[in-house]
């Protein structure tokens, strides 16, 4: 596939050939690459419980996509998992190996993020990251960086148009599951109704929720305060597909569980992508960007450093 049908072509019968001609020009250019992609993430979504809960018919929205099993692995740990998906690199470059062993290298032309504003600088890209340590973008005292530090200094002297990372509630000052949900959940309606405002077209936005992995956790994966949790956080995904309407939709998690029931992922590689865009299953998290890429009809295999990954696109 090598771009998304925008328009439909019509007949090109006019009075007059002028029309004609315009008409032609039109339908050659029909197919043509995406402008508008929403890329979201659930952190710990685990594969076999999303899939039940689709089939029992409590995550519509998500049902609306085609699901398939990527791998979340070697490390199942959300650091390094996201680490991956956003950059298509590896620890040896982004300095990013665990969740404790870490001193972040990722530049901000390595991100989907970047490489979008320096591909297509019209668009409005807009990042939410929504755990304060391992989505984190503090120094931290000894020196080392968490993953999105240099990110965050780039967005907030206006490389981004919308940044939020839930490191800025202060340390102090812990929140609940439930709490830190509505704090994203109001970063959502403002970053959507500040693209809105701006009268564009093109948009990247991006939107990571630190549920249901803190749920997992603290109750069990597959629990029932983790299925309210995956019911709240599948009408988030409708209610950012009924005001965006993007053309591209991209969902994915980062790791699972190691059972049902389980509360940590020691060994959880069970994530999966799901799109309104046909993807190969069994792909990796450093599979993303190139797929992001090969969506948006960026010149991929050019970049330093070298993606790891390929494209998931089906022809």
């Amino acid at each position: 596939m090598n771009g998304i049908q925008k328009k439909s072509c019509a007949g090109n019968h006019g009075f007059f050939a002028i029309v004609a001609a315009v008409l032609l020009a039109w339908c050659a250019g029909a197919w043509a690459a995406p402008e508008t992609v929403l890329l979201v993430s659930y952190d710990g979504m685990d594969l076999t419980l999303t899939q039940r809960l689709m089939r029992a018919g409590k995550l519509p929205h998500l049902s609306e996509l085609k699901v398939v099993p990527m791998f979340g692995g070697p490390v199942t740990a959300t650091k390094p998992g996201h680490a991956e998906v956003l950059t298509g690199l590896g620890y040896n470059i982004t300095g990013v190996r665990t969740n404790k062993d870490f001193d972040s290298k990722i530049q901000p032309g390595w991100t989907i993020f970047g490489i979008v504003k320096r591909e297509r600088p019209e668009t409005f890209v807009s990042a939410i990251f929504s755990k304060p340590q391992h989505t984190g973008d503090d120094l931290l005292k000894d020196g080392r960086r968490e993953p999105w530090y240099d990110l965050a200094v780039w967005a907030k002297a206006g490389g981004l148009d919308g940044y939020f990372n839930a490191s800025e509630i202060p340390r102090n000052h812990s929140l609940t599951t439930d709490e830190t949900m509505a704090v994203v959940e109001q970063h959502i309606a403002k970053y959507v109704a500040w693209y809105q405002s701006t009268h564009r077209w093109q948009y990247f936005i991006y939107v990571h929720f630190a549920a249901p992995d803190r749920t997992g956790h603290q109750y069990g994966a597959g629990s029932a305060q983790w299925n309210a949790e995956m019911i709240r956080l599948d009408a988030q995904l409708g209610y950012l597909r009924d005001r965006l309407h993007p053309e591209v939709v991209l969902v994915y998690s980062d790791h699972g569980f190691d059972a049902p029931g389980a509360r940590i992922h020691a060994h959880a590689p069970n994530a999966f992508l799901a799109s309104n865009v046909a993807l190969q299953p069994h792909g990796n998290r450093w599979d993303v960007v190139p797929t992001l890429c090969e969506v948006l009809e960026l010149p991929w295999k050019t970049y330093q450093p070298l993606l790891l990954g390929r494209s998931l696109l089906l022809p």
